[in-house]
């Protein structure tokens, strides 16, 4: 992305207006980095306290939560999944005058104030710099992966590390979930209610879950088997998919095989901190080191949950962290000009996307089509389609008088999804009248190159569909 500060940035706003545009101004007195529950909860105090704080989301919208499919532990919420948990959340925030940019952080200069945030666009490569007073770091931690051949290969044809999202293609098969604590536990029991068996790898000779009812529903689940002190090997498969997976007993040393149709990785994560080196203190293992409170090293800079917690990791202990560090940083700013929050959003324009709701609704979409259709499958747990609808939906708002722009839940239409050989989410496809299928992407530089295409063929009245023919290599 380029530097667009000419006293305005204009982004795509998330969840209410999805196709509008923002207008953001230059510097903020307060830029918080992460999108999760603890990001969130200073956002709202913030907002509350007479700020327009500008959350940068970063490449997971909700945080971790939102791979959690149940939640039982949320004060007020008998049972909630933590895409339904984020979204209450993130609308509560949004209205009450926070901003969100929905963008990866590239680069931070905390070396004076303002401070200087440099981000990228997933899609269009587009650069901004932002300038802040005051910064909160929330950004989470990401998941660990195993490290062992097949592993990269099958990324997304068969190895996942979100059951949520892409456990709903292996109803009724075979497949493996890698780890021994809480979040193995939750990935098993939700994968269970789906396919015909669930195989538990665990590296350690007991489950490591703190959670007693939830380690005995595992023990006792008829569709779960648990392999202790085994570890993973080799992921094997056609070149296409995942048919196996090579592992280790570690007590005898002896290697064997067994089918599986798909890996679910729930293995632990590292704190999202490699940014800061040089720019803050972090401990041996990355974690941001708290001088005062929840201020860092830097003054004007704040963390809060998984970057400087390497104990509790809690969604409630990082919205006490958000909260915390938000009353802190009123504290030490007070008496300072705050942001004015006239540039609050206005009511989102109707969408320009179709769901499809039956294969009939489809095939009489495809006959009434003058040239090509999008297709967007996607899951409603799928925190990836939820980003990739951004970039949809505004491509239907600026496209939708050339393209026709139809979405899919693959839980939905699960036939239709088995038809169009849809083995995860989002996938991108492109069809013609003729119900060809001219382009399929899976993966985000599949949607950078349709983006790119869209871009440049935007003066053209009309869309040949041979621009699709694309050579990826």
């Amino acid at each position: 992305m380029k530097i667009f500060f000419l006293g305005f940035l204009f982004i795509f706003c998330t969840q209410k207006g999805m196709s509008e545009e923002l207008k953001i101004s230059e510097e903020y007195p307060v830029v918080i980095l992460g999108g999760g529950v603890g990001a969130l909860t200073s956002a709202l105090y913030l907002s509350r306290a007479g700020f327009t704080p500008l959350v940068i989301s970063g490449p997971v919208p909700g945080g971790a939560i939102t791979f959690s499919s149940r939640i039982q532990n949320w004060p007020g919420e008998k049972e909630i999944s933590g895409v339904e948990l984020a979204e209450k959340i993130q609308r509560q925030v949004q209205d009450n005058g926070s901003i969100i940019l929905p963008e990866n952080v590239l680069k931070v200069d905390f070396s004076k104030r303002p401070f200087v945030i440099t981000t990228k666009s997933p899609y269009d490569e587009k650069i901004r710099e932002i300038k802040a007073q005051n910064c909160i770091v929330a950004l989470g931690s990401m998941p660990n992966f195993l490290g062992v051949p097949g592993e990269s290969i099958y990324f997304s044809r068969g190895v996942y590390s979100c059951a949520t999202c892409d456990g709903g293609f292996y109803k009724d098969k075979a497949v493996v979930v890698v780890g021994g604590g809480d979040s193995a536990l939750t990935e098993a029991q939700y994968l269970a209610n789906i396919a015909s068996k669930v195989t538990l790898v665990v590296r350690k000779e007991s489950l490591q879950s703190t959670d007693l009812q939830r380690k005995m529903e595992i023990l006792s689940h008829p569709k779960i088997r648990v392999l202790y002190s085994t570890i993973i090997e080799d992921v094997l498969g056609n070149g296409q998919k995942v048919s196996q997976v090579r592992v280790k007993d570690l007590p005898t040393g002896a290697n064997y095989e067994f089918s599986t149709d798909a890996v679910f990785l729930a293995i632990g994560s590292k704190p999202t901190t490699d940014l800061f080196q040089g720019q803050l203190e972090l401990d041996a293992n990355g974690y941001i080191l708290l001088k005062k409170g929840l201020q860092t090293s830097k003054e004007g800079v704040y963390a809060v949950g998984d970057v400087c917690d390497p104990e509790f990791k809690q969604a409630i202990t990082a919205a006490a962290d958000g909260a915390k560090a938000a009353l802190q940083l009123q504290k030490q700013v007070s008496g300072s000009v705050h942001a004015s929050k006239s540039d609050k959003m206005s009511p989102a324009a109707a969408s320009s996307v179709l769901s499809i709701t039956s294969e009939k609704v489809l095939e009489k979409e495809m006959k009434e089509t003058s040239s090509v259709m999008f297709v967007f499958f996607y899951t409603s747990q799928c925190m990836p389609c939820k980003r990739f609808s951004l970039l949809y939906e505004s491509w239907a708002s600026s496209y939708s008088q050339k393209i026709k722009f139809c979405k899919i839940d693959c839980h939905e239409l699960r036939e239709v999804a088995k038809k169009y050989q849809i083995h995860s989410v989002p996938t991108l496809v492109i069809l013609d009248k003729e119900k060809r299928v001219l382009w399929k992407g899976v993966s985000i530089n599949d949607h950078k190159i349709i983006n790119a295409l869209l871009e440049r063929e935007k003066d053209n009245p009309i869309l040949d569909k041979k621009i699709f023919n694309i050579d990826r290599s």
